[in-house]
């Protein structure tokens, strides 16, 4: 595995680029910024679900701040939410106020706005991501 990225000047957060995987002596862009696709948005649940924020940058990279994982209510991790809703799902008439209903009916029995409600969203965000169910 290869990682891009850049690490911010005073060392607090860091910007994804590209993740490279190599299989058989064959390279590829399992993230790419510039490609938002369900790899992406499986990228963006797993940082959800380890970083406490996470956003989305010019151009696709993500950037990444340190610290205690777990739902903050950030404006970033609302929006990541209703994409997921949208993209992953397939509810698209989730928005940001209700997002959370959407996700209730998707089968997803935790609230999301709770710490292990946060936790299971972005594990099952990453696995319709990767279009598997093990994480």
């Amino acid at each position: 595995m290869e990682v891009e990225g850049t690490v911010s000047a005073d060392g607090d957060a860091f910007t994804l680029h590209v993740i490279r995987i190599s299989r058989d002596d064959q390279t590829r862009d399992a993230f790419a910024a510039r490609r938002v696709d369900a790899a992406h948005l499986a990228t963006l649940a797993s940082l959800h679900h380890h970083f406490p924020s996470v956003r989305v940058e010019a151009g696709g990279a993500l950037r990444v701040t340190d610290g205690p994982a777990g739902w903050t209510g950030s404006a970033e991790q609302v929006a990541f939410a209703v994409t997921a809703c949208r993209e992953l799902w397939g509810l698209r008439v989730a928005d940001a106020t209700t997002w959370r209903a959407h996700a209730s009916r998707a089968g997803l029995a935790a609230d999301p706005a709770s710490r292990s409600g946060w936790a299971a969203f972005t594990r099952a965000g990453l696995r319709h991501g990767l279009r598997t169910e093990s994480y």
